[in-house]
């Protein structure tokens, strides 16, 4: 996937740390492969995981995976 994120307005992990239990946000996470990938999901403090169903069976990320979130609806988010 090809993307283009400006980052300038999202938390990073770790500076910020993760977002309140139950919050859907933006999402940036690193691939095993290294490379970035873009989406939405929401944080489950429990399990240390982010979850996300966009009607295609769904996925679920490691919280260590993360690198970088934002409140979904706080500000524009701009995907070139």
């Amino acid at each position: 996937m090809n993307f283009e994120v400006y980052m300038n307005d999202f938390n990073l992990v770790s500076e910020k740390g993760y977002p309140e239990d139950g919050e859907f946000c933006w999402l940036i996470w690193k691939t095993y492969s290294g490379e970035y990938e873009f989406s939405f999901g929401g944080y489950f403090e429990d399990k240390k995981e982010f979850y996300g169903n966009c009607g295609l069976g769904g996925m679920v990320l490691d919280e260590k995976d993360v690198v970088a979130w934002k409140p979904m609806g706080e500000e524009k988010v701009s995907v070139t």
